[in-house]
């Protein structure tokens, strides 16, 4: 009987264990007294388990963030800009249960998820930043999550976190375009349940989150200014540093279209001096209201006799609300199947029960999507 040993994710392990002579009703115990060391390849990952993830500070609960602490990752602002070892952001895989949680269409950001990967169900994490092994799949680095299972206990929490701007200070050039602060104003919830469906045979896990932020952002656009709205374009030259001033609608003598001047006309004066050049083109800062919500259901189930197979799928709606002239909807959604007899959708991505058929000296695959007729993935004859 092994006691105290702990296999973390895609972490080879090597225990020697010494045994002695004994009687037939004597107990013979190991005890790890060290962490388990690789010893089988010259991977440099990093494992964080189910303590860190929850007890480690994360800004809105997306436990993408500690990624960032890693050695190696680097970043300009954010998970979406995240580069690790100096790779472009399409060389890190990025998976949840082994399944890859990419944007498939864009896949350039490194450490970005299609579902949102919230502490409340996520279980270990593990950062492989050089060596990967071939058998994780594609990239050069591996950012691999795992998501809670149940066990032969029931267990369950609910939770809430709000953040708002009560002790919020504005910033400085908020003030100096004599604007007020931004509304912050967040609300995060939910719950999870968990225990066994058969004991020691079959568990569940079902985690519901909600996230709403009807709050507010500081944008900044560039406009013209007076002069350059009455046609007077200023320049610096290269050889004296003059600052010389040209009326072009006096040089070329062209009125300006009425239609352009009412459009021109309509945008607002500059307020805000840190973008433009300050002679044609200045800054407008305003605030701009938003509302994002996202609704995140997921519910893994695993079979401990068969730990390659399992059962996992998630519902991850979100949505943006901005003002009417910049409203936009987005939906996201990834669904998983068994992961035996799963077949890749090629446009979408997602996983779709895969249909193998030989016959003779013939061979077809094919994918059965819901409400489409049938892809087919291979055809050949043998």
């Amino acid at each position: 009987m092994l006691e105290g040993i702990q296999i973390e994710v895609d972490t080879p392990a090597t225990i020697d264990i010494v045994l002695e002579v004994g009687v037939v009703d004597e107990t013979v115990v190991v005890t790890a007294s060290q962490p388990a060391m690789n010893t089988v390849n010259a991977e440099i990952n990093t494992n964080l388990n189910r303590e860190q993830v929850k007890e480690l500070p994360l800004n809105g609960r997306n436990v993408t963030q500690l990624a960032l602490t890693q050695a190696g990752v680097t970043s300009p602002g954010g998970t979406r800009t995240a580069s690790i070892n100096g790779t472009r952001g399409t060389f890190n895989n990025f998976t949840l249960d082994g399944i890859n949680n990419q944007d498939t269409f864009i896949r350039t950001d490194a450490l970005f998820g299609v579902i949102p990967l919230q502490e409340s169900f996520i279980e270990e994490i593990n950062i492989t930043t050089a060596n990967s092994e071939v058998d994780a799949g594609l990239g050069a680095s591996q950012t691999q999550f795992v998501t809670r299972s149940g066990s032969n206990t029931f267990r369950g929490e609910a939770f809430y976190y709000n953040r708002n701007d009560a002790f919020n200070a504005n910033t400085f050039f908020n003030n100096a375009a004599g604007i007020r602060k931004e509304k912050v104003l967040i609300h995060q919830l939910g719950f999870n349940v968990s225990g066994p469906v058969v004991k020691d045979k079959l568990f569940f896990f079902f985690n519901y989150e909600e996230a709403r932020d009807p709050g507010s952002a500081s944008v900044v656009r560039s406009v013209l200014t007076n002069s350059a709205r009455a046609g007077n374009f200023s320049y610096l030259r290269q050889d004296n540093g003059e600052l010389v001033t040209l009326d072009l609608l006096g040089l070329t003598g062209i009125a300006i279209d009425p239609a352009i001047r009412s459009l021109i006309d309509s945008t607002p004066q500059p307020n805000d001096t840190s973008v433009g050049d300050g002679r044609n083109v200045s800054g407008f800062r305003f605030k701009q209201p938003r509302q994002v919500q996202f609704r995140l259901a997921g519910f893994p189930g695993r079979l401990p006799d068969q730990p390659q197979e399992f059962l996992h799928g998630n519902l991850s709606p979100v949505r943006l609300r901005l003002p009417e002239r910049h409203r936009q909807r987005h939906r996201f959604r990834v669904s998983g199947s068994p992961r035996r007899g799963a077949g890749l959708h090629p446009q979408t991505g997602f996983l779709f029960p895969e249909k193998h058929v030989q016959s003779g000296r013939h061979e077809r695959s094919e994918i059965r999507v819901p409400g489409r007729e049938s892809e087919v993935l291979h055809e050949r004859d043998l």
